[in-house]
């Protein structure tokens, strides 16, 4: 079962401006949490602007560990999340590059339809995602923290 899972920001967790919570993420990770899962946030976002969100949105609170821009991408050149290094096993993320880059390297990732701000998706197309995340968490056997 996979126990650290690393969540993106911008456009997963929230909209592009950062002003909305995509749905069913709130109550996604509170479940995560009851489950003894460890919830990373690892984001090209600065420390000041996700601070800033995560507060606004009461996010802060799910995650144990934050990795900004300024931690791993300070010149914003676009380096990708090794997430290998904070012990992740599951990246969650809406960018393709950023999870062929993890599964690359022997880890899971799950790319996640982007969230935009005034999206008409249903909400069973969230709740579709959320369940097939919980089915690679319990579906994935032993999992070492450094993937490979």
């Amino acid at each position: 079962m996979i126990t650290h899972i690393i969540f993106d920001m911008d456009n997963t967790l929230i909209d592009e401006f950062g002003s909305t919570v995509r749905p069913g993420i709130t109550n996604f990770l509170k479940t995560l949490k009851k489950k003894n899962i460890h919830l990373y946030l690892w984001t090209n976002s600065t420390k000041l602007r996700a601070k800033e969100i995560l507060l606004l949105h009461n996010l802060h609170h799910y995650f144990e560990k934050f990795i900004y821009r300024e931690d791993y991408d300070p010149l914003n050149k676009g380096m990708y999340k090794d997430i290998r290094k904070i012990g992740g096993q599951l990246l969650i993320d809406d960018d393709p590059a950023e999870i062929q880059f993890v599964t690359k390297l022997g880890c899971k990732g799950f790319l996640i339809k982007p969230y935009r701000k005034n999206s008409k998706a249903p909400i069973a197309d969230y709740q579709a995602e959320y369940d097939a995340i919980t089915r690679i968490i319990h579906n994935t056997k032993k999992i070492s923290s450094l993937c490979l």
